[in-house]
């Protein structure tokens, strides 16, 4: 197949700077503004709360969660927090989602590589605006737990593939495996099998694959999974009594959890529900690209259309999972942004609803603008009607950030600013880019004052001061977020049961209880009804939010108490 001339050529690097020096910059707003500047949330707070552990106990190899063993995970997304954390001087949010982020930039400079060596470096950049302004990606990017890294793992692996797709030497082989090695160290094998499912397509079309059945593949591919199992090894030497093993558990966690789940168990038809949300705000030019492309199949650019077959195969292998969860197809985006890059670019195949999809997509940015700026004209309304709290800049937000959103689409096919670029297109793309930087980076963290979780914890924390962790209980559910916040240098109690409950309580010294909202029928039948009436600590609750079941209690209680039976 003769290759796609790019559409910029080299004499014009200087725009390609230009190009590149927005993109990046945009992405380091949209990943890295107030990243610190949220309460955990979440998955966090479990990432958080075992680095700390780590660092108190100096081993590395063994993850803790309250003391209790927790190797669910592989170890490199703790050592990447770990690391933050030393340089950035302290382990805190910022420091817990500063790989995330950084994650984020490598999945994005991989998929706008893999879309210039597909098609045009245009067609890159379009693909990586689509990216980095998609919801699901970007929110994921700023949190701090392993799926993005997983996201940045199957991209790497899948763009070195097609760097080095008709190589047959020791170097490309060892390459892709080391990669796939280091993603399945920070999520699991999903960053191995997700890629061998994307490239299947091209590998089986005109029998591709019968090119890498050579001595050099095999020995690259047995070098990588001796780089897999080397930390799994020494953890399990060094385990002593720690409790568990880091190959089961990775065996547990990912082929037995496929095919037998025990937890996670949701529709198999949940990604069709999933998918569209995660897309947002770009699910009507997906949906409209890849039904277009389908329906155009056999007329697609080859590329185009391994793409598409990618996108599929990824989609059907978390399909096929009986663990589902919403953020588990994360790894399928960056090809939907492919295959939108490719739809919006003109290359190859059908377009006979482009024109309608573009449109559309326009029409939903300048809807989702018009609720900005009248979200932003009612808030006093809302807010006294609603009974919440005043945000400091939260209207001007709010109407900036719907203001920008129309600019961005009116100002291209006025200005024209960049040759060559569709103004529609352009217009698209920076509406989108304003979206994102408004809502992740101003925004969201304006917010933050709706969240009352981390001032209860930290006023708990001075509370408790004086009284030893082991006198520290929490009745139900684990609670990482509250273990970090305490930063207590012993595991505080845990009770799933009444009756430890009860031998805790009516054992002697100051004790401090902590419960849920759902779990206050429990307490109110363990304590007299006049300690359960004055709490020391409630976490407030906004009306009109939902979250009455999870606000928090707390009890401190001076001597033996016996239990109220």
């Amino acid at each position: 197949m003769a290759e796609r001339s790019a559409d910029i050529s080299p004499r014009d690097g200087r725009r390609v700077s230009a190009a590149a020096v927005l993109f990046w910059a945009a992405a380091v707003v949209v990943l890295f503004w107030g990243l610190g500047g949220r309460a955990l949330w979440g998955p966090e707070g479990r990432w958080a709360e075992i680095v700390r552990e780590m660092f108190l106990a100096g081993d590395f190899f063994h993850p803790r969660l309250n003391g209790f063993p927790y190797f669910d995970k592989p170890l490199f997304s703790y050592w990447g927090i770990a690391l933050a954390s030393v340089v950035t001087g302290g382990l805190d949010e910022w420091a817990v989602r500063l790989p995330s982020a950084v994650a984020g930039l490598v999945a994005l400079w991989a998929t706008v590589t893999l879309g210039a060596r597909l098609w045009s470096r245009r067609a890159g950049w379009i693909a990586g605006w689509i990216l980095l302004t998609t919801a699901g990606f970007a929110g994921w990017a700023r949190v701090g737990s392993a799926d993005a890294a997983n996201l940045a793992a199957v991209m790497a692996a899948v763009a070195w593939y097609w760097a080095r797709r008709d190589e047959t030497g020791f170097g490309a082989y060892l390459g892709f495996y080391l990669i796939c090695a280091l993603g399945a160290h920070f999520k699991g094998l999903t960053a191995v099998a997700v890629p061998a499912a994307a490239l299947l397509p091209d590998l089986a079309r005109g029998g591709r694959w019968r090119r890498h059945l050579n001595p050099a593949h095999a020995a690259a591919l047995s070098l990588g999974v001796v780089a897999y199992l080397l930390p799994f090894l020494y953890a399990d030497l060094a385990a002593g009594a720690y409790g568990e093993r880091g190959l089961f558990m990775a065996f547990r966690e990912n082929v037995v959890r496929y095919v037998h789940p025990f937890d996670h168990r949701e529709p198999f038809y949940v990604y069709f529900r999933y998918l569209p949300v995660l897309l947002l705000p770009w699910t009507p030019l997906s949906a409209g690209a890849l039904a277009d492309m389908a329906a155009g199949y056999r007329r697609l650019d080859p590329r185009a259309r391994w793409v598409l077959e990618a996108a599929g195969a990824v989609f059907l292998f978390f399909t096929l999972s009986g663990s589902r969860r919403s953020y588990y197809i994360l790894p399928v985006i960056p090809f939907c942004a492919l295959a939108g890059a490719a739809y919006l670019d003109g290359i190859g195949g059908r377009t006979r609803w482009r024109e309608a999809a573009v449109r559309l997509q326009a029409g939903v940015f300048a809807v989702l603008a018009a609720a900005e700026i009248a979200g932003a004209l009612a808030w006093p309304w809302i807010r006294a009607k609603a009974g919440w709290p005043e945000v400091p800049g939260l209207r001007l937000g709010g109407a900036a950030v719907g203001t920008g959103m129309l600019l961005a689409l009116w100002a291209p096919r006025r200005l024209r600013p960049a040759p060559g670029w569709p103004p529609a297109v352009m217009g698209l793309l920076a509406s989108a880019a304003v979206a994102a930087a408004g809502v992740f980076a101003v925004q969201q963290p304006q917010f933050e004052a709706f969240r009352t979780e981390k001032p209860f914890l930290l006023g708990l924390k001075a509370a408790a001061r004086g009284v030893p962790p082991e006198r520290i209980g929490v009745y139900g559910k684990l609670m990482s977020n509250l273990y970090f916040y305490l930063d207590e240098p012993r595991p505080v109690a845990l009770f799933l049961g009444t009756g430890d409950l009860c031998r805790f309580l009516e054992a002697p010294g100051p004790k401090v209880i902590v419960a849920r909202a759902e779990d206050l029928d429990v307490i109110r039948w363990a304590l007299p009804a006049a300690v359960v009436e004055r709490p020391l600590l409630v976490s407030r609750a906004w009306p009109r939010l939902g979250k009455e079941a999870a606000r928090l209690f707390a009890w401190r209680l001076e001597g033996d108490v016996r239990c109220h039976r």
